[in-house]
């Protein structure tokens, strides 16, 4: 799990992570959890950084000298709408605007050390009772991954595996595709050629013949599978859209 603050003041958010360590330290329900916090500033390292990362709780500060916190909310939140982002505040009069990106919580700069343990323990808790994983089994290994970070599946030709390919990350499986996406949301995985699974939410852009991935990468639609593609791709955008008014 990621989780990455974003903050002007470099003191306080060393703290902040600090803290956060210590919390997961002591706290018996991480035990089994690989959670990593990092500091990433300024606020269009942080938008780059999550165009090729995938972060699971965002800690923003809403006011920062150079941009504000709100314009780097409502471009993080068209990158990962299912990111939980917890905006950090002292003022009271940026919570109702910011309630358009959907935030998972406000942390107090001066309330610190009575809030931040229930937000980031109800943030985790929140992630896993709500998130969906594809479990991969290879010989004596088992592999959880969540299905945010799954750009595409697609069987491989030349041998009996089947490729995921994730943010940063590339996993094999033995299995069918169509065993392998049997539990997975039809209208966010849609497949798009006879072995091509794609995650709707990783499309950059569709043509006539292939998708372009948010990876840059182009992949073959057949046409049999292009109207369905475009209709579910159009829905899911004005869906994204709705929300985000």
């Amino acid at each position: 799990m990621k989780i990455v603050v974003c903050d002007d003041d470099r003191v306080f958010a060393d703290k902040l992570i600090r803290d956060m360590q210590s919390i997961i330290a002591r706290n018996e329900s991480f035990c089994d959890m690989i959670i990593r916090c990092e500091y990433i500033y300024p606020p269009e390292a942080l938008l780059s950084y999550a165009e090729n990362t995938y972060i699971d709780i965002l800690f923003l500060d809403i006011s920062m000298p150079e941009i504000d916190g709100m314009k780097i909310a409502q471009s993080f939140y068209d990158l990962h709408p299912e990111t939980l982002i917890i905006f950090i505040t002292n003022y009271k009069e940026y919570v109702f605007y910011s309630l358009r990106f959907n935030p998972f919580r406000y942390l107090r700069k001066t309330n610190l050390n009575d809030e931040l343990e229930e937000a980031l323990t109800s943030a985790v808790k929140n992630l896993l009772s709500s998130d969906k994983y594809i479990t991969l089994i290879n010989r004596n290994d088992c592999t959880q991954i969540s299905v945010h970070r799954v750009i595409y599946i697609e069987k491989q030709k030349a041998t009996n595996y089947i490729k995921i390919l994730c943010i940063n990350e590339e996993y094999r499986d033995r299995r069918g595709i169509k065993e392998l996406i049997a539990d997975l949301d039809p209208s966010l995985f849609i497949r798009i050629n006879v072995g091509t699974v794609i995650n709707i939410k990783h499309i950059h852009s569709i043509r006539e013949d292939h998708v372009v991935m948010s990876n840059k990468e182009c992949l073959p639609i057949a046409k049999k599978y292009y109207t369905e593609l475009k209709t579910k791709y159009i829905k899911f955008m004005r869906e994204r859209e709705r929300f985000s008014e």
